[in-house]
C-alpha cells in the first residue's frame, strides 16, 4: 500500500454491482430509441409504399375493381429494414365517370426490440392489442401486439384520383 492513499475496505466492486444493476435500465433506453426511430422510419416507407401504389394503380383501374395481387410484389419491393408484408387492399369509391377516388391500405410488421415489448406490455396491457387486424381504414398508424413475440403493425395509406384517365 502506498502512504498517503488510504484503504477503503468493501469499495472495490461497488461500481461493478452498480453498473449491473443500472444495465437493463440502460439498454431499455436505447432499444427504446432504436425502436421508435424503426417505427418512424416504417411509417414513412409504408405511407411511400401506398402513395406510390395509389398512383401506379390509378393508371391502370378500371370501374371499381382493384386487384391487391397484382401490387404486392411491388409492395414487398418497397420493403427494407426487417419489415414484412402483412396486407394491402384498396377499394375505388366512384362518384361518377373519372371522378373516382382509389384508397389504398398498406400494413407491415416490425418486431420489437429487446426489452421493448416486455416493458410496453405490463404499461399498455390491452390498450393497444392487434388481434387479427385486417389492413383497413379503422386502424391507426401503428398497433402493438402484446403476446409474445411482440410485433408492430405498421399502417399506411393513400388517396390518387382517377379523373385524369
Amino acid at each position: 500500500m502506498r502512504k498517503g492513499t488510504p484503504y477503503r475496505w468493501g469499495k472495490r466492486g461497488q461500481s461493478s454491482t452498480e453498473t449491473f444493476l443500472l444495465l437493463p435500465f440502460y439498454l431499455t433506453i436505447v432499444f427504446g430509441l432504436l425502436q421508435i426511430g424503426l417505427l418512424g422510419v416504417s411509417l414513412v416507407a409504408t405511407s411511400y409504399a401506398a402513395g406510390s401504389i395509389a398512383r401506379y394503380a390509378a393508371k391502370e383501374v378500371t370501374g371499381t375493381t382493384f386487384n391487391e395481387s397484382a401490387y404486392e410484389p411491388r409492395l414487398k419491393n418497397l420493403l427494407f429494414a426487417g419489415m414484412e408484408f402483412q396486407g394491402l387492399n384498396g377499394h375505388v369509391d366512384s362518384a361518377g365517370p373519372h371522378l373516382g377516388t382509389l384508397t389504398v391500405n398498406t400494413c407491415t410488421k416490425v418486431f420489437a426490440m429487446p426489452f421493448v415489448g416486455y416493458f410496453l406490455k405490463p404499461a399498455m396491457p390491452g390498450a393497444m392489442v392487434a388481434t387479427g387486424t385486417t389492413c383497413d381504414d379503422t386502424m391507426g398508424p401503428v398497433l402493438f401486439f402484446n403476446q409474445p413475440p411482440y410485433y408492430f403493425i405498421v399502417h399506411g395509406k393513400a388517396m390518387a384520383r382517377l379523373n385524369y384517365q
